[in-house]
C-alpha cells in the first residue's frame, strides 16, 4: 500500500496501543465479587471475552449494557472500583503495551508525523498511563472523552482538529474509531488484534494484525 499523505495520526489507546484486557478483566472480576458480596448480583463466573467486549466503550455504554437497572450513583461507585484496581495494577507494572508499540511510535515520530491519543476513558486513567509508559515523548496531545462529558469521538474530533495539522488518519479497534473516520471523511486503520468485533472494522480504509504494520502504511 502506498504511504498515506497524512500529517496527524489519531490513535485509540485500549486495544490499539495498550493490551488493556490484562488489567480490565481481573479488575472487573474484583468489582463483580464486591457486587455479589453486597447482594446486588448473583455469583457467577466471567470469561475474558465476555468482559473485554466493553473495552473501548464509554463507562455509560458499559453500564447501560451490563446493568441498566443500577442507579447512576451505584454504577459510579462500582466503576471507581474498576479504575482503582487498574491503577494499582499499573503501578505494580502489570500494564502492557502491544509488542513493537514503542518502536513503531518512534518510527512514525522520526518520519515527522504528529500523533495524538483520543480515548473513551477518564482523564485520570489516561494520565496514569502517560506516566507509566512515558507516552508524552511520542504524543502531541491527549484527549480523554471523560474531559468532554463522554461525547462521541466524532464530536471531539473538531476540537483536536483545530489544534493539530491535517490531513488526519484514525487508528483503532472499535466502531467508535471508524465512526470518526466515516463522519469526517478520514483515512482509517482497523486494528484486528484489538477487542472489537471484525464487523466493526469492515469500513476501515485498511486493516492490520499488528501495530508494527503501521510503519508500512505511514
Amino acid at each position: 500500500m502506498d504511504r498515506q499523505p497524512v500529517s496527524t495520526l489519531i490513535f485509540d489507546y485500549d486495544g490499539t496501543l495498550h493490551d488493556s484486557g490484562r488489567l480490565y478483566a481481573p479488575a472487573f472480576r474484583h468489582m463483580y465479587a464486591q457486587m455479589v458480596a453486597d447482594g446486588i448480583a448473583p455469583a457467577r463466573g466471567w470469561d475474558d471475552a465476555e468482559i473485554n467486549r466493553w473495552l473501548g466503550c464509554t463507562a455509560e455504554e458499559m453500564w447501560r449494557e451490563f446493568r441498566p437497572d443500577l442507579p447512576p450513583e451505584q454504577a459510579q461507585k462500582y466503576g471507581r472500583m474498576i479504575g482503582e484496581w487498574e491503577n494499582d495494577a499499573l503501578r505494580r507494572g502489570e500494564g502492557c503495551l502491544y509488542p513493537g508499540t514503542e518502536e513503531t511510535l518512534a518510527d512514525l515520530q522520526g518520519k515527522g508525523y504528529h500523533m495524538v491519543v483520543l480515548s473513551n476513558c477518564h482523564p485520570s486513567y489516561l494520565q496514569a498511563h502517560r506516566e507509566a509508559f512515558g507516552l508524552d515523548r511520542f504524543f502531541d496531545g491527549f484527549y480523554a472523552a471523560g474531559a468532554y462529558q463522554f461525547q462521541p469521538k466524532e464530536k471531539i474530533f473538531p476540537i483536536l482538529a483545530q489544534r493539530h495539522p491535517g490531513p488526519f488518519a484514525v487508528i483503532g479497534d472499535r466502531r467508535h474509531d471508524m465512526e470518526v473516520a466515516r463522519v469526517h471523511g478520514l483515512f482509517s486503520v482497523g486494528c484486528r488484534y484489538g477487542y472489537g468485533r471484525q464487523e466493526e472494522l469492515l469500513d476501515a480504509s485498511c486493516r492490520i494484525d499488528a501495530v508494527t504494520q503501521l510503519q508500512d502504511i505511514f
